[in-house]
């Protein structure tokens, strides 16, 4: 085995203080930060219903979540819609930072917004799809987090994985770390290609399904299976939602962006080129988003000295994120670009809908 991935290896057995591999997820107390990934609430807007979100009231400059996200909001108004999966690739030239943390690592999110009806209730719950990425010895992993956005300090509970339900800061959280499975935890190099995807869905029960996958280049692979507890609910679904903040405060928003390695930290960019690409399913084929900002406002991670625009090769467009002194904006709006329908081949491999190469 290659010695770096040893030493990764390593080193995450020295982090983990808890992994269940089960199906009854284990309430914990402490868990290491890097694994944690909380959102950034905002009370004050909690339930507030508006023509349209001010998608800067949680970040108006860096340091923020930088990358690309669909708020829900464009020149000619908000707009609400419903998704079942969400796909997000990034490719990475090269990279160096500089975290509040102390050490050369970041996290790449893939943020999205479950809702569901349960009893007459609507629920709001946060997925992440994260890849960890290990600069120091070009490692690389993922992990899932599932927070409640209900309501301020909501907690989780009531679902199956195969990860455990922990506490940060009093509010608990549900995360499984892809630990021994193809491509997590694997060495690599530049340039880095990774896709992360989540699906949501209903089992037989009516219960509502969350999916965690990814891609970097060992084929598809499934590493969580996240079931809500909650039989006959309805309207399950990804929202994107420009005319209302979560209960907790948050966007309805999707969102894939650049932060530090966790605990809320911050990444500061030194030298290098990222691209990352965000997509929805349209029920035939995966689109790029329409409307698309340059930062994300979910997560409490972040990334600075980051210059972020539109950038557009072969039909597909992207959110360039190099150093610089950088300030936040739209990327692009459906008023400028005609989103194509684009089935995504993968450098290694052809996303499938229904079935993954290797299933947790």
């Amino acid at each position: 085995m290659h010695l770096k991935l040893l030493k990764a290896v390593l080193i995450f057995s020295l982090l983990f203080l808890t992994q269940i591999n089960g199906y009854s997820p284990l309430k914990v107390t402490h868990v290491f930060s890097s694994h944690i990934f909380p959102p950034k609430e905002n009370p004050k807007l909690s339930n507030v219903k508006a023509q349209e979100v001010n998608v800067y009231s949680s970040y108006s400059s860096e340091p923020a979540p930088m990358g690309i996200a669909d708020y829900g909001v464009c020149p000619n108004g908000a707009y609400i819609v419903h998704k079942t999966q969400v796909l997000a690739k990034a490719c990475i030239n090269n990279l160096c930072v500089q975290t509040s943390s102390y050490t050369n690592c970041i996290s790449a999110q893939l943020n999205v917004v479950l809702t569901y009806n349960y009893q007459g209730h609507q629920y709001s719950i946060w997925l992440q799809d994260v890849a960890l990425i290990m600069l120091f010895n070009d490692t690389i992993k993922f992990i899932d987090n599932v927070w409640n956005m209900t309501s301020p300090k909501a907690g989780v509970g009531g679902i199956q994985g195969n990860g455990v339900i922990c506490s940060s800061g009093g509010v608990t959280f549900y995360y499984y770390c892809a630990n021994g499975y193809p491509g997590s935890p694997t060495t690599f190099s530049y340039p880095l290609h990774f896709c992360v995807l989540i699906k949501v869905g209903v089992n037989s029960l009516d219960e509502p399904v969350a999916y965690f996958c990814y891609n970097d280049g060992y084929g598809w692979v499934r590493y969580d299976k996240v079931t809500f507890l909650f039989p006959g609910s309805n309207n399950v679904s990804i929202t994107i939602n420009g005319c209302q903040y979560t209960g907790s405060g948050n966007f309805y928003d999707i969102e894939f962006v650049i932060g530090g390695p966790g605990g809320g930290s911050s990444a500061t960019f030194n030298s290098g080129c990222v691209y990352l690409y965000l997509y929805y399913w349209n029920g035939q084929s995966f689109q790029e988003v329409k409307n698309a900002y340059n930062f994300g406002s979910d997560t409490a991670e972040t990334s600075c000295n980051v210059i972020d625009c539109a950038y557009s090769q072969n039909g597909q467009y992207a959110a360039k994120l190099t150093p610089g002194s950088g300030s936040l904006g739209m990327l692009w709006s459906s008023n400028q670009v005609s989103a194509s329908n684009i089935e995504i081949m993968h450098y290694y491999s052809t996303l499938t809908i229904s079935e993954w190469s290797y299933k947790a």
